[in-house]
């Protein structure tokens, strides 16, 4: 576990961000955020129900997954959130360079969820991380 732990707080330490733009849910049409990874992957953000689809060559690997956590004793999970905004920065780090797209969830009476997937165009998967902030927060749950 440590050696893992490390690793992570490594990589981090080598990435390098560029702010692109953001964006909210209000001025999206569809709704949908479409990421590319590797040569023909592709994850679908609903920004306005909080769902994720992946498709890898077209073909549907994950349906309908979310982000959930657990609060002291309540479970909330990204489809709890009416506001949604995501951020795109470049980035460029051990993996290669490649785009973070940080989704940003707020919500009257709900901590706030950071979601971001890490996608490089030279790897054929990506990596996600949640991140919850607010006062007096514990969990011992994130999925």
């Amino acid at each position: 576990m440590y050696k893992y732990c490390r690793l992570f707080f490594v990589v981090l330490q080598f990435i390098i961000v560029l702010p692109v733009f953001a964006h909210s849910n209000a001025g999206s049409t569809s709704g949908l955020l479409h990421i590319r990874f590797g040569e023909n992957g592709l994850i679908v953000y609903d920004l306005k129900t909080g769902l994720i689809n992946v498709y890898k060559n077209n073909v549907a690997v994950f349906s309908n997954a979310y982000t959930e956590v657990k609060v002291g004793n309540k479970l909330i999970s990204s489809k709890d959130y009416n506001n949604r905004i995501y951020i795109k920065t470049a980035l460029s780090n051990g993996f290669g360079k490649g785009e973070k797209y940080t989704l940003k969830l707020t919500g009257p009476e709900l901590p706030e969820i950071d979601l971001a997937f890490y996608v490089y165009a030279n790897r054929e998967y990506f990596l996600t991380e949640t991140e919850v902030r607010g006062h007096n927060l514990r969990s011992n749950y994130i999925a």
